[in-house]
């Protein structure tokens, strides 16, 4: 048996089907009395580890701890350094990233009757009773990490949809989903979605016809707001294929008063300005030739500005932000508004920082697909559809309109939810 944790890889990777037909949530009794090997760094296995202990399970026969474990582009060297660990028939993954990517990798070097497994523990808890019922419905939210996302995002939602009479019922991507009770949905909500977690359900889904809305936070400012799709996320949203027409003064305005809130007097000092990402990030993985890490950007960002300063600001959520070498640039913290208001240019992958640069003025270059590279010749009506189509996390009741064009819900389901809720 071979167990892996976390589930944060991107679809874009070349996963073979034997891989992902393998990989299976697992409870903690798969864990009693087995002799395994445990793969991992990092704050995941010290709470993997506590959570085994407190809960009586059997703890790892031996502890294998990479420093570079969460850069998937050193696992070669890191087995080839440790190869009789292959000996072990249950290992189990305690990394959060790249899991998929190792499970691929090991997959030639381990028993045919090998099996990946997700001790998710990070799951929602489960009623052991039926799901109670509801004055009209359920809708289902898949998210690996939903008393996350939910607290900081989606609290005001949820109470809006509850009080116009339906429940809201939330599964890990990996969970088992009855058949019949997918159907029976109202609908389901996706955040993010774009990882190979949630491809087994979002197949089941679209083969039932259930309408999908895809979740994640907004832009301006992130940690403030969310908005819906009904295709995706980031490079395969709804405003990438969009052509942008039905944007007028009304949007335009709204993108003018946000800009004067962005406003700051501080001239440029000419230099060019990089925010760096999360290695694993799904938008990096997915869309753009940087899938190998943060260092190989930042080479090449030295390479194509020789006779600029160059300021580079890590990823606050980047375990790696403290191996970066820079021959030429500076990586440097400080507030990201401040460092874009000082640039001559800002030049990223495909990074929310470079909207905000978009919205201040600055210019910009990006190096991934995105939907500032597919709109580059209309910024500005893309700024006022971002607007236009995000949520604050404060608000308590939710334009009709926008539910429309951007969510799976159709227009008398819609009415019902607004008719209930006041």
């Amino acid at each position: 048996m071979f167990i892996v944790s976390g589930n944060e890889i991107s679809r874009g990777l070349n996963v073979s089907l034997e891989t992902l037909n393998d990989y299976y949530p697992c409870e903690l009794e798969h864990l009693f009395d087995t002799n395994y090997l445990l793969v991992g760094d990092g704050d995941y296995v010290a709470e993997l580890l506590e959570y085994l202990k407190i809960n009586q399970g059997s703890l790892p026969a031996s502890l294998l701890v990479g420093k570079y474990m969460s850069n998937f582009m050193d696992l070669e060297q890191i087995l080839d350094d440790h190869k009789s660990f292959l000996d072990y028939d249950t290992i189990l993954l305690g990394t959060g990233s790249f899991q998929i990517e190792m499970m691929e990798r090991l997959r030639p070097r381990l028993k045919d009757n090998s099996r990946f497994y997700d001790l998710l523990l990070h799951a929602p808890k489960l009623n052991q009773e039926p799901h109670c019922q509801s004055k009209k419905g359920y809708f289902v939210y898949i998210d690996p990490y939903s008393q996350l996302n939910i607290s900081r995002y989606l609290t005001n939602y949820f109470e809006f949809l509850i009080a116009s009479g339906y429940r809201i019922d939330n599964y890990h991507p990996l969970q088992n989903f009855d058949d019949k009770y997918l159907k029976n949905a109202s609908g389901v909500f996706v955040w993010n979605g774009s990882t190979p977690a949630f491809r087994s359900v979002i197949d089941k889904c679209q083969s039932f016809k259930l309408p999908i809305t895809y979740i994640e936070c907004g832009f301006f400012p992130q940690a403030q707001h969310f908005y819906m799709d009904k295709l995706g996320v980031n490079a395969q949203s709804q405003l990438f294929y969009d052509d942008l027409a039905w944007i007028g003064q009304n949007e335009l305005a709204q993108l003018n008063k946000l800009r004067q809130k962005y406003a700051r007097p501080k001239p440029n000092d000419g230099y060019v300005f990089v925010p760096l990402q999360v290695p694993n990030d799904s938008n990096v993985i997915n869309h753009s030739r940087f899938s190998n890490g943060m260092q190989k950007f930042i080479d090449y960002i030295e390479e194509l500005y020789p006779n600029d300063d160059i300021l580079f600001k890590a990823h606050p959520k980047d375990r790696m932000k403290s191996e970066y070498l820079c021959r030429r640039g500076t990586i440097v913290d400080g507030d990201v508004i401040d460092l874009i208001v000082g640039a001559k240019l800002v030049h990223g992958i495909n990074s929310s920082v470079l909207y905000e640069a978009v919205l201040i003025g600055r210019e910009i270059k990006c190096d991934g697909d995105c939907l500032l590279r597919r709109h580059r010749h209309q910024l500005d009506k893309l700024l006022a559809a971002m607007i236009f189509r995000q949520f604050s996390t404060a608000d308590k009741s939710f334009e009709v309109n926008k539910l429309l064009i951007f969510s799976g819900l159709n227009h008398s389901f819609i009415n019902s939810l607004v008719v209930n809720a006041n």
